[in-house]
Order: C-alpha cells, then sequence, then structure tokens
C-alpha cells in the first residue's frame, strides 16, 4: 500500500487537482501556439458565443470549449471540476429565478402525483436561464483555455512585442501567477485551521464557509503583502528596472514567433467570427440600435480604461525619466 502510494507521488497521480486557472505546462497544439495567437481564437470564439441567442448553440460551444482543452491541449475535465463545481449552482440558480419570474407558457408540475400542490415553471424563463447559465460557462472556459495553456512570461512578452510598456506587460503576467499563489495560501490557511479543530470550510453550510473564507482574509492579505514585497525586492536586486533608468536595451532569455500554425489559427478563427456574426446579422430580428449600443458599452468601457491606465503611466514614466536626466545633469555639473 505505502509502496503504490509513492509510485503516484512519483509519477504524478492524473486525477490531482490543479489550483484554479494555474498554468498547465505541456507540449500539446495549443500550448505551442502563440499567445497573440490564442488571443485572437478566443475573442473570436467568444464573440459568436455572445451576439447569439438560445440555449443550443451555447450547449454546442460549452462542449467544445471542454473538448477543445481535452484534446488540443491534453487537459483532461479532472484537472478544472472545481471550476464546474462552481459554476453549477449558479446556473441552478439562474434557471429558477428566471422559470419562476418569466412569462407564458408555463409547465406545471403537481408533487407528490394527484395531489392539490403544484408548482408552475415559465418555459421561456426555464430556457433563458439555462443559456444565461451556458453563457457563464462558456466565457469562464475561454479564460481556462488560455490560461492553462500559456506561460505568465509568455503572456508578458506578447504583450511588449505589440507595443505595451514592460512593466504593465508584466504586471499582467505577474498577475496570472499570482493567483494560484494566493489559492494556495488559502488551503494552506484552511489546512492551519483544520489543524486546530476549525473544520468550517469542510462544512456543507454556505454559511459556515463564508465565515471562514472571512476570518482567513487577514493572514490571507497578510501573507500575499509578504509574498509581493519578497518577489520585487526579489527583482529588483537582479536589475529589474535598470534598462528603464539608464536607457538600456531589455534583453529576454526567450521569443517567441508567429509560426504556420498561428497563421493557419488566426484565418480559421477570423472566419468563424466573421461567419457566425453574418449569419447572425441576416438571420435574426433584433434592435440594431440597442444591440449595437449594448456591444459598443460592453466594449468601450474595458477599452477607455486601459487606455486611461495606459496613457497615465506613460506620463509617470516620461516624469520619472525627466526627472532622473535632470538628477544626473546636476550630479555632472
Amino acid at each position: 500500500m505505502i509502496r503504490k502510494k509513492v509510485q503516484e507521488i512519483e509519477r504524478g497521480d492524473e486525477s490531482t487537482l490543479k489550483f484554479l486557472y494555474q498554468y498547465s505546462a505541456g507540449n500539446s497544439f495549443l500550448h505551442r501556439l502563440d499567445p497573440r495567437t490564442k488571443i485572437i481564437l478566443i475573442l473570436c470564439y467568444l464573440v459568436v458565443a455572445l451576439i447569439w441567442p438560445g440555449y443550443i448553440l451555447m450547449t454546442f460551444t460549452t462542449i467544445f470549449a471542454i473538448l477543445l482543452l481535452w484534446f488540443a491541449a491534453r487537459i483532461s475535465p479532472r484537472e478544472y471540476w472545481q471550476f464546474l463545481a462552481y459554476l453549477t449552482p449558479i446556473m441552478i440558480a439562474l434557471i429558477i429565478i428566471q422559470s419562476a419570474s418569466g412569462g407564458p407558457p408555463y409547465l406545471t408540475f403537481t408533487f407528490p402525483p394527484n395531489s392539490g400542490f403544484s408548482i408552475a415553471l415559465s418555459e421561456p424563463g426555464f430556457f433563458l436561464g439555462l443559456a444565461i447559465g451556458l453563457r457563464l460557462a462558456t466565457m469562464g472556459l475561454a479564460f481556462m483555455i488560455f490560461a492553462m495553456t500559456t506561460d505568465p512570461f509568455d503572456i508578458s512578452l506578447a504583450l511588449h512585442k505589440i507595443g505595451v510598456a514592460f512593466k504593465l506587460s508584466f504586471l499582467v503576467g505577474f498577475m496570472l501567477r499570482f493567483l494560484p499563489l494566493i489559492q494556495e495560501e488559502l488551503f494552506t490557511i484552511g489546512d492551519a485551521s483544520k489543524a486546530r479543530a476549525y473544520k468550517a470550510m469542510d462544512s456543507k453550510n454556505p454559511i459556515s464557509i463564508l465565515r471562514a473564507i472571512i476570518a482567513a482574509m487577514p493572514p490571507l492579505a497578510t501573507g500575499a503583502l509578504r509574498r509581493s514585497q519578497n518577489i520585487a525586492l526579489a527583482m529588483e536586486l537582479r536589475g529589474f528596472s535598470f534598462p528603464t533608468e539608464f536607457g538600456v536595451k531589455r534583453t529576454f532569455l526567450r521569443d517567441i514567433k508567429l509560426g504556420k500554425a498561428d497563421y493557419v489559427t488566426m484565418a480559421l478563427s477570423l472566419g468563424y467570427a466573421f461567419l457566425g456574426s453574418g449569419l447572425f446579422f441576416m438571420t435574426q430580428r433584433f434592435d440594431v440600435f440597442g444591440y449595437a449600443a449594448g456591444l459598443t458599452m460592453f466594449l468601450a468601457f474595458p477599452l477607455l480604461a486601459i487606455i486611461a491606465l495606459f496613457t497615465s503611466y506613460q506620463r509617470a514614466a516620461k516624469r520619472k525619466r525627466q526627472e532622473l536626466q535632470e538628477k544626473i545633469s546636476t550630479e555632472l555639473e
């Protein structure tokens, strides 16, 4: 028994759960794609999934995302079943709320049979709640495809190559790498609590779990701040700010380049997006102004926030460079 357990640990049991949205190293087709290609792939996938109404297409897109992770990335659903388990109660709640508040026609259920007690649920509301839940699942799985198959360092490098300042691009990659560390810290706090006979995190009562998470917030925040300070100190000791302060060109350990598979994937993704959008606009009846306004608001606010953040960073960096040049000129004089 002990020998069997040791062998499972040595070879890495396939059913071991990874932290949510943690990068899963591999050499699959999706792992080898350029991060810029995967961004275009996911955006085109989400555009078609978000504009088409109904639950039928949402069902196919959700199944497609799971199969894409399974076969194109070799990531089994066992590695992210926790995400699906978290999503299931949300989908059930959406279906119940929409079924209870929707309009006719109604589906009547009698419990128990031949009794006077019956429940009337809205059939359109049921399918609307199912479509909203599957749309949430599609968005979560799309982000999971990108996060679990892309090294955070490659994400930073890809953003830097398209013109984003290196500190901002590094911040995005560091955030994706830091999320699993925070989750690991939360699990460590939970294990420490169980060692002290406080098992609220393992409770089936949602209120007890919420209280346990609230109680874990102070040590979690303290541990995250301590870890981030140690990482920042280690980065500065390795010359992270040296190229910016002294005007030296930054070099990288490895580089990313677009290959034939990337161009083919981008062409197929764009073709899928144009085909799906074209069929939607030709076959569906909808309020053009309202739909265009909603889509514009959906895309405009994040874009404006990114532009404002990038502009403020550029101004701060320019101000810092000017102060550094004045300091150098003063010292030379």
